[in-house]
Order: structure tokens, then C-alpha cells, then sequence
């Protein structure tokens, strides 16, 4: 078991390439945890080195982890840290996946100051990644791991490996082999982290690493938000800002990176609210609009309309009043005569005298009496104040049912037989032989049925006699010249 007097109740809590975490207890009770260079690497010199740099560094920030000693144990170098109670963010979205813009913002924030305080002090992390986001149970977050982590003016110790840093959240520079980094680089892996943390996976992804450190330099990777269409649009194009090729089109500082983060969160936040109350809104004035424009179409301003919307009966001790102010008519006296058109029925306006100087009332369209309203009438020098409004009713629609169309049926054809041809009397068709010989026909008259000879030469058919019988009423000798017979 290993031993770092004078810290003691060493536990393993993680490990990695270059070294070794433990939990331990210190001298004066607190938790503490200490970073061990692998037993592999304690007699290279170059990782010996660059292990004991970061030992030395000792920036002094809220959201960065505080390094409070380091010393040799065994030829073995180590680093005493605080130790932290909490996960990291590389666990938290392993375990939930992605995290929204605004769960992420916070920690991003916490980031973003800590590698602007590194920044400031000449430092450049090279390895900003999710595994080195410490964040407490309470929410503050930490950057740690300043393992590969380059002062300005101090030696760069990189030739144990070929590339410093995690290739997934490479720089198109340090994947290059850029020495001399600036704070863009960190900017970069910044945003691959944000990018990772929205999407759930990496930009570029392939089956080696040489393979991936050549997809930052050149290729150009897929919109977060396309990847995940839960990030807001102005979000991911902020994001997507940060992962420019040119160091220069990247934000100059982190914390610029943030607020530009944060203030696309407060755009989409806008966007989205305004999208909520617009749309029923607009359904909202759609319908006040039809409901007006229904109100305004039944109301209709009556021949005898005042200027003031006040209507005036024939008869002087009455008055009724609208409301109607729309097409000012001239004022007419009290003795005007007026006309309520509406769309139901036609009636006559009961006969009566007008002046001299009023044309008779013409007939019109009423309502029927049992739809009319009953209008209260006052006299037409009434104060205003006391009138009282009467609402006219909707005119009702009455739909005109259409047409029945009624199918003629075609006429039926009668086909009329064709006669019937009548045998006047059995006949036998047969074609004459070219020679004509002559055939006797001798017939008996009877009353029954008399059997008639024909005599026919032999060479006209195969028996010289047939025998016909049929009814004649008297006898008959005849020769004649043989024609084409019709047989029975």
C-alpha cells in the first residue's frame, strides 16, 4: 500500500495516463487529495519536469482547483490539492447525457473566469475538457489539471507524446503541432466542450486519433443544433463561432464567449414566449374581427338617420334612438318619415297623411312582428343623457334551398317484330337442270285431302314421282316449263 507521509487513510478516486489520484487525510484532519506521477514515469525527466511545473504554477482562483503543496515521496513526485466533494462534469453527462443552454450556462460561466484568470496570467491549460470540470454539490464548478498546462516564457516539456492533450477537444492549431499557443486554442476546446455537453457526442469522431486530430484541421463539423434540435438556432450558431479554423474569428477572450452564449439564451428565451402568446393572440384578434365586422354588417344606417345616429318617426311624440354614427345623413324635421329595411318580410306602412313637403312612405321590408323588437319611443326634443339605445337585431339569412333536378328517363324502344311470312301453300325449292323437260301435274278435286302426282323425269330428281298432298277444290291439268320449285 502506498505511503505519502505525512498524509495516511490513502484511497484510489481516479486515475490517468501521467498519474494517480488519492483521497487522504492531512496532518490536520482536512481531506486533501493528492496527485501521484505514475511509478513508470518518475524517471523520465521530461514528464518529471512538467509534473513538478504544474506543482509550481499555483494560480490562486475560486473556480480553480487550489494546489497547496507538492513533494517527493521515493524518487515519486506528487501534487496536494484540495480535495473536492462532488463529480465531475464528464460523470454528470455521463449519466444525464446532454444538459440544456441554461443548465449549462452556470458552469460555464465558473469556467470561462477561471481560464480568463490563466489567461491573464500567461498560462494556457491545453487540456479543457469535461473529466477536468470539478463541480461541488453545491453547483461551483472548478478547472483543474494544469498537468500539460504551458506558462509563457517556461519550458514547454512535450516530447513524451507527439500532441498535448486530449485529441477529442484538440485545437485545429495544437493538432498541428503549433508551440507557441494563445488563448484561442483553450477558446477552442472550450466550445468542443459546450458542443459535447448540448449534442451528447463530439464533432468529429473516427476510428483513430490521428484521424480525428486531422478532422479539426479540415473538416467542418455538423451545426449543434442540427445534431440535437433541442439547442436553440442563435445558441448553436454562437457555439459554432467558436469552433472556427482561424484563431483570430474565434471570441478574443472566454468570458466574450459566455455573454455572447448567454445573450443568444436570452434571445431564443424571447423568441419562444413571443411564439407562445402570438399565435393565440392572433386567433384571439381574428375572431374580435369577424365578431365586429358581423356586428357592423347587421346594423345598417336607415334612410331619416340623423348626423347624430338618431332616428325620427312620423309621429312627433316619438323618437327611436340608435347608436349609428357612421355615414352622417342631414338632420330631418319630426315629421320625417323613415323606413326599417330588413330581410324576412314585406309589408305596407300604414296609410297616412304626411305633409305637403314629404313625399308618401314607400313600402318596405319588415321583420316578422313576432321577431320585431318593441322599441320604447320618447319624444324627439328628449335630452340626449336620457335616450336609450336600442340595439337592432341581426338581420336573419334565409338560404334559398336549390333547385331539384328531376331525370327524365329515355324513352323506351319498341321493336316491332318482323312479319311473319304466310305459306300460301307448301313449296319445294329445287334449281331446274340446264335442259328443260317438261312435268305433268295432275290434280283431283276432293273434299279430303287429294294426293297430287308430279311426274318428273328421271334425270331430274331420284324418284320420278312425289306425292303432295293438299286440299284443292277442283281438278286441273297443266304442263308447264319445270322452274325452281320450293321443296317442303
Amino acid at each position: 500500500m502506498l505511503t505519502l507521509y505525512p498524509y495516511k487513510d490513502l484511497v484510489e478516486i481516479g486515475h490517468g495516463g501521467m498519474a494517480t489520484v488519492y483521497r487522504a487525510t492531512a496532518p490536520n484532519g482536512n481531506l486533501v487529495a493528492l496527485k501521484v506521477l505514475a511509478i513508470h514515469l518518475a524517471s523520465d525527466t521530461t514528464a518529471r519536469n512538467r509534473f513538478e511545473m504544474e506543482g509550481n504554477l499555483r494560480l490562486k482562483h475560486p473556480n480553480i482547483v487550489n494546489v497547496l503543496d507538492w513533494g517527493v515521496e521515493d524518487e515519486v513526485p506528487f501534487i496536494v490539492m484540495d480535495y473536492i466533494v462532488g463529480e465531475s462534469l464528464d460523470r454528470r453527462l455521463g449519466r444525464e447525457g446532454t444538459l440544456s443552454p441554461n443548465d449549462l450556462l452556470p458552469i460555464l460561466k465558473q469556467v470561462a473566469e477561471a481560464l480568463n484568470f490563466a489567461h491573464a496570467h500567461g498560462v494556457i491549460h491545453r487540456d479543457v475538457k469535461p473529466s477536468n470540470i470539478l463541480i461541488r454539490t453545491n453547483g461551483h464548478a472548478l478547472l483543474g489539471d494544469f498537468g500539460v498546462a504551458k506558462k509563457v516564457g517556461w519550458t514547454a516539456y512535450t516530447a513524451t507524446t507527439a500532441r498535448v492533450g486530449s485529441v477529442f477537444y484538440m485545437s485545429p492549431e495544437q493538432a498541428g503541432g503549433v508551440v507557441e499557443l494563445t488563448p484561442a486554442s483553450d477558446i477552442y476546446s472550450l466550445g468542443i466542450m459546450v458542443y459535447y455537453a448540448l449534442a451528447g457526442r463530439h464533432p468529429f469522431e473516427a476510428d483513430n486519433e490521428i484521424a480525428i486530430a486531422r478532422m479539426h484541421m479540415d473538416a467542418k463539423p455538423r451545426h449543434v443544433s442540427d445534431v440535437n434540435p433541442a439547442v436553440p438556432r442563435p445558441v448553436g450558431s454562437v457555439v459554432m463561432q467558436v469552433l472556427d479554423k482561424d484563431p483570430l474569428k474565434r471570441p478574443k477572450t472566454a468570458v466574450d464567449f459566455v455573454d455572447a452564449f448567454e445573450k443568444a439564451i436570452s434571445l431564443s428565451a424571447r423568441r419562444s414566449a413571443s411564439a407562445m402568446w402570438f399565435k393565440p393572440a392572433l386567433i384571439a384578434a381574428t375572431w374580435l374581427l369577424a365578431i365586429t365586422l358581423g356586428m357592423v354588417g347587421a346594423v345598417k344606417l336607415l334612410p331619416g338617420q340623423t348626423s347624430n345616429g338618431q332616428l325620427q318617426s312620423v309621429n312627433s311624440a316619438s323618437t327611436i334612438t340608435s347608436t349609428s354614427t357612421k355615414q352622417p345623413t342631414p338632420v330631418l324635421t319630426a315629421n320625417s318619415y323613415f323606413q326599417v329595411i330588413e330581410n324576412t318580410e314585406t309589408a305596407t306602412v300604414p296609410e297616412t297623411t304626411p305633409p305637403a313637403d314629404i313625399a308618401p312612405m314607400t313600402t318596405g321590408t319588415l321583420a316578422p312582428r313576432s321577431s320585431r323588437a318593441t322599441a320604447s319611443l320618447a319624444p324627439s326634443n328628449t335630452p340626449r343623457s336620457t335616450r336609450t339605445p336600442t340595439r337592432v337585431p341581426r338581420a336573419t339569412l334565409t338560404r334559398t334551398p336549390r333547385p331539384t333536378l328531376t331525370r327524365t328517363p329515355r324513352p323506351t324502344a319498341t321493336r316491332t317484330p318482323r312479319p311473319t311470312a304466310t305459306e300460301l301453300a307448301p313449296t319445294v325449292t329445287e334449281t331446274a337442270p340446264s335442259a328443260t323437260p317438261e312435268i305433268t301435274v295432275t290434280v283431283i278435286a276432293s273434299a279430303t285431302p287429294t294426293d297430287v302426282a308430279v311426274t318428273t323425269p328421271t334425270s331430274y330428281a331420284s324418284t320420278p314421282t312425289d306425292v303432295i298432298h293438299t286440299p284443292l277444290p277442283s281438278t286441273l291439268t297443266a304442263t308447264t316449263t319445270p322452274t325452281p320449285v320450293p321443296l317442303p
